[in-house]
């Protein structure tokens, strides 16, 4: 997992459709499963808009019959404020 297909930190816009969160090579193609920290729940990466909620820490994993390699991801979703603007950077 290089940091070109599983960077660690990623940054979308609240509502931003999403198709991948983390990609891995390899042959057999890997099984890419992220998990966010403190949670059991594996993350849902089928295509979808991201919510504030999934800010956070996560580990992902590549996995197929060769081996596994595992990565720290950190995501930020930017969500707008009462007054529209992005992560309050206009706030007066």
């Amino acid at each position: 997992m290089d940091d070109t297909l599983c960077p660690p930190t990623r940054k979308w816009p609240e509502g931003q459709e999403v198709t991948s969160w983390c990609v891995a090579r390899g042959k057999p193609v890997p099984e890419v499963t992220c998990q966010k920290e403190g949670s059991d729940a594996i993350l849902d990466q089928r295509p979808g808009p991201v919510k504030r909620e999934h800010s956070g820490t996560y580990w992902c994993q590549a996995t197929n019959r060769v081996g596994t390699d595992r990565k720290m991801v950190h995501v930020t979703i930017e969500c707008e404020w009462g007054g529209g603007n992005r992560m309050g950077t206009d706030r007066k």
